[in-house]
This record gives C-alpha cells, sequence and structure tokens, in this order.
C-alpha cells in the first residue's frame, strides 16, 4: 500500500515530482464546501446591526431630551410659582436652553417669566424677548396656557386691561385664576375679582400670587371691618369663612403698617441708595403672615369645636404655611427673620380672631340715636 502523502502514479503534476512527500498546506490548498452564509445575508445583517444601534441611540437620545425638559419645566414652574422678581429671573435663565429645544411649551413658559418681571417689575427689554418667545407657541394648534399668561401679563404691563382679561380668561389653572382677578381689580372692579380669586385659592390654598392678591382685594373692600361684627348668625362653612376672612383682613392690615414702619431692605438690592417702594418692604413677609392667618384660624376654629379633625387641620396648615415661608426666603425676596416675624404675626390673628368670635357670640352692632348700639 502507498503511503497516503506521497505522490502517486494517478496524482497532479502540481503536486510536485513522484514520490516526494505532500506537505499539509499542498493539502489545505484543495477546494472545500463552505457551510456559512451566502455574502448577501452577511451584508444584509451587518446592514440590520447598525440600523438597531443607530435606532437606540436615537430612542435614548429622545428620551434623555423628554427627560431633561420634563425636570427643567417642573423646577422653573417652581421658581414661577414662588411670584418674585428673583425667582422669574432665574425661571427666565433657566429656560432659554429649554426653549431652543421645546420653543412651545418651555418657549412658552419662558415668554410668561420674562412678560411677568416687564409688568411687575417694568423690565422693557424682557417685553421685548417675550414678544419673541411667542411666535411659535402661538402659531400651535392648541395655544399653552403659559402663552395666554404671558400675552395677559405684557397687556396688564401695558395696562391694555381688556386686552388682558381676554388672554386671562382662556386660562383654568390658579395662576390663570388669579390674573383674571387681577385684571379685575386693574379695572376697578372687585366684585369681579372675588370670584376667580376664590376659586383660584380653593384650588391652590398657598398659592403666593393669591394669597396676596386676596390681601389686597380685603384692603380694599374693607372686609377687616366685619372682625368688629359678631359671626354667630352664620352657619357651619359661612360662618368659619368669615373668620378666615377677618383674620386675613387684619393680618395684611398690620403687615401694611410693618413694612412701612421698619422699611427693610430687600434681600439682594443694594444697602444703600435709592431703591423701589417694595424694595424697602422686606419686614415682615406678607405672604407668610396671610398664609399663617388662614392656616391657623381654621385650626383654632376645629379645636374650640373639639373637631376630630382638628390635629390634621394643625399638620396641614402648618405644613402648608410653612411652605410658603420657605418659598418667599428661597426665592430671595424676604430674610428669613422677615418669614419668621410674618408666621408669628400672623399665628397671632389667626388664634386671636377665632377666640373673640366665640366670645363675641350674641354679640351684634345695631344702629343707635347718635351712634352704634351694642347688643348681647
Amino acid at each position: 500500500m502507498s503511503d497516503p502523502t506521497t505522490r502517486g502514479p494517478g496524482q497532479p503534476e502540481d503536486f510536485g515530482p513522484p514520490g516526494e512527500p505532500v506537505t499539509q498546506t499542498e493539502l489545505d490548498l484543495e477546494p472545500k464546501s463552505s457551510g456559512g452564509l451566502p455574502g448577501w445575508a452577511r451584508v444584509a445583517a451587518v446592514i440590520a446591526a447598525v440600523a438597531v444601534a443607530g435606532a437606540a441611540a436615537l430612542a435614548y437620545r429622545s428620551h434623555h431630551r423628554k427627560k431633561v425638559l420634563r425636570e427643567g419645566l417642573a423646577r422653573a414652574q417652581s421658581l414661577l410659582r414662588a411670584d418674585t422678581f428673583a425667582g422669574y429671573r432665574e425661571a427666565s435663565r433657566l429656560l432659554e436652553p429649554l426653549s431652543k429645544l421645546d420653543p412651545v411649551e418651555a418657549g412658552a413658559m419662558r415668554a410668561f417669566a420674562l412678560a411677568a418681571l416687564f409688568a411687575d417689575y417694568r423690565d422693557p427689554k424682557a417685553s421685548a424677548e417675550a414678544e419673541g418667545l411667542l411666535i411659535e407657541p402661538g402659531r400651535a394648534a392648541e395655544v399653552p396656557e403659559g402663552a395666554q399668561l404671558a400675552y395677559a401679563a405684557l397687556a396688564l404691563g401695558r395696562m391694555e386691561v381688556g386686552n388682558a382679561a381676554g388672554f386671562a380668561a382662556r386660562t383654568r389653572s390658579a395662576t390663570g385664576l388669579t390674573f383674571q382677578a387681577r385684571t379685575s381689580l386693574a379695572a376697578g372692579n372687585l366684585g369681579a375679582a372675588a370670584e376667580p380669586l376664590a376659586r383660584a385659592v380653593q384650588a391652590d390654598p398657598t398659592l403666593p400670587m393669591a394669597l396676596a392678591l386676596s390681601g389686597d382685594v380685603q384692603r380694599r373692600s374693607g372686609i377687616g371691618a366685619d372682625a368688629l361684627r359678631s359671626t354667630g348668625s352664620f352657619p357651619g362653612a359661612a360662618r368659619d369663612g368669615l373668620v378666615l376672612a377677618e383674620a386675613a383682613s387684619l393680618a395684611s392690615l398690620a403687615t401694611e403698617g410693618a413694612k412701612d414702619g421698619f422699611a427693610r431692605r430687600r434681600p439682594g438690592l443694594p444697602t444703600s441708595g435709592p431703591a423701589s417702594p417694595a424694595g424697602n418692604h422686606s419686614l415682615w413677609s406678607g405672604h407668610t403672615s396671610l398664609a399663617f392667618s388662614i392656616a391657623v384660624a381654621q385650626a383654632t376654629q376645629d379645636t374650640l369645636r373639639g373637631d376630630p379633625a382638628a390635629p390634621w387641620a394643625w399638620a396641614v396648615g402648618l405644613t402648608l404655611a410653612s411652605a410658603v415661608g420657605y418659598l418667599r426666603v428661597a426665592g430671595d425676596a424676604h430674610w428669613l427673620s422677615d418669614v419668621l416675624a410674618g408666621a408669628v404675626a400672623g399665628s397671632a390673628f389667626g388664634v386671636a380672631v377665632p377666640l373673640a368670635e366665640k366670645r363675641l357670640v350674641g354679640v351684634t352692632l345695631a344702629p343707635a340715636p347718635g351712634g352704634i348700639a351694642i347688643r348681647f
């Protein structure tokens, strides 16, 4: 038998001279049948892998973009809620890059921040920038509420009360309802301001903008005088509401006196030199005083009547009122001592008014010859 690795008589000449050993390399040169994928299938697999990787990258980019927008809009909303110069300014800065990613929602929110700076702090540059940002939201199939609020604020800043009322009427949030009340107040219609303002406070009891405007409405309408009258003739919730209004009105009146008397400079402003009247109204915090007067008055009434829910009224009310105070400090609108003083003053009226009302049940004021008679 011949050696299989040597060239035999029947082998081709390519394998070298007869009898010469055949190397392994020469054997491997023989054609073999491949069991892999065809060439076109391998190309298709590569293309599919690239497509999947591209789709995953696009999906991640879209998810990341939505996350950045969601977190940025939430932060900006918190700053706008504070209703302060620092809050509006910081929200405008935060939303500047986001408005390029989302010119409709983020652009509308930034336009509102700038419009509020124009309406409340007379910044003409903010007005022009806000108008430019409103182009895209104004073209949207559904105009965002932030854009409607921005339109209303710009009109209010120009004292175009009719236009401001029209835009504000298209909103449904607590902030929008507050703007509706504000336009009515600018028109001198206290009665028209009361209804949307009450709805705003009901929807968001700690909204600083609504609380401040509520105190303004009460001062202008003279509701504080009702604190001298018995509420015994009012049933249930109406009686509670009147006591709350009395406590809030007295706290607001005391706040105005304190602001004018102390004339303390707000944080973030130069310690010397001229400033706007509001710039010297730091002590004490009116928002905080108003919030604590309402929260403590309701909790005190519940305690006096022995309501089993009174502990909850204290816990929830004080928490929400404290949140208002925190926002005033975080928004750089007040010093911490301003907020603490406002909390003490508001709480004092929140306790005193319900206690006085309880002692004066059955006491009424009635006209009498030459003056007023007190009937027991």
